[in-house]
């Protein structure tokens, strides 16, 4: 039974895996086009996380494995170990992209594409939508708490993909306003806040 669930969970994280390399790629590859530090930093988290959910995929097995006096917790707390240092990793890259913002913010800010922008990350909210109906539909019979983490993350990649895609439309209407002149710091604004 244990082998059957950690063949199931293997399949299941594999699947989010790759849907999650495929917004990741896309996302780094627009953001070289449209030059926008939002995009970026939903690519450089998003492949991050990629590349710690295929590692712990990897692990998976260990976890499983049964304890034994040597070792009575077995290797579950490997997955405490690797969650700590996805934390440490994310968080020097953030704490990087942070001050690559404020120095674009100090030196007059960017303007970007912004209906490219937004288009973009309110197609990436949908996709990510379907991901998360076809997680759910997979998870539905197991009630794994390794899967529902990862639906989980799925859910807040949602919220921050809508969240940004209507701050992009948004910054459309303020061009023409009293306000236009923020619309070159929205990008690094909307980056440091995601």
């Amino acid at each position: 039974m244990k082998k059957k669930r950690m063949l199931n969970e293997t399949h299941i994280l594999r699947f989010s895996v790759g849907a999650g390399l495929v917004i990741a790629i896309l996302e780094v590859i627009l953001s070289f086009t449209t030059h926008s530090q939002a995009i970026l930093m939903d690519g450089v988290f998003d492949t991050a996380e990629g590349i710690v959910a295929g590692l712990f995929v990897l692990l998976l097995p260990l976890i499983y494995k049964p304890e034994t006096e040597k070792r009575p917790y077995g290797y579950a707390q490997l997955e405490s170990i690797f969650m700590i240092g996805k934390g440490c990793a994310l968080a020097t890259i953030t704490i990087q992209l942070i001050i690559d913002n404020i120095r674009i913010m100090m030196s007059g800010g960017r303007v970007v594409n912004s209906l490219v922008v937004g288009a973009f990350e309110l197609f990436v909210c949908g996709f990510s939508i379907v991901v998360l109906y076809f997680l759910k539909h997979m998870n539905k019979h197991m009630n794994s708490l390794v899967v529902d983490a990862e639906i989980l993350s799925w859910k807040i990649d949602i919220f921050c993909c809508l969240g940004v895609g209507l701050a992009f439309i948004l910054e459309i209407f303020l061009n023409g306003t009293s306000v236009a002149f923020m619309c070159q710091y929205v990008d690094q604004v909307v980056a440091i806040v995601l």
